[in-house]
């Protein structure tokens, strides 16, 4: 290893903005996919090895905006189809609740986490 890990400690003062650690945490392993690399999966792995990821992960089913899994048509954030599926629309042009009066159908029909 190229250094260890921040301890617990470092990483609630860095997150709290009540100091700082000894180095920037580092976040890689969430965002880099090894199978994505192909040939190159075994360098990428022995770069994780090399360099200790600071925070632990905790994956959950997230629901999507307006699509709900094949499963569960109905586990998605709003109780309405995309407004602009389609159209080419910029990410932060799309706006799940356009209209406030549609916040009560959306919290009426809200995804159940179980």
């Amino acid at each position: 290893m190229k250094y260890p890990a921040l301890t617990r400690d470092e990483m609630r003062k860095v997150i709290e903005g009540r100091g700082n650690a000894s180095r920037v945490p580092v976040l890689l392993h969430m965002w880099v996919h090894p199978d994505a690399f192909e040939d190159r999966k075994a360098q990428v792995l022995e770069l994780f090895n090399e360099y200790p990821e600071d925070a632990q992960w905790i994956w959950f089913d997230q629901p999507w905006t307006f699509d709900g899994r094949e499963d569960d048509p109905e586990y998605r954030w709003v109780n309405f189809d995309d407004p602009n599926k389609g159209e080419h629309v910029g990410h932060d042009a799309k706006v799940a609740i356009s209209d406030w009066s549609q916040l009560d159908g959306v919290l009426a029909n809200f995804a159940d986490p179980n």
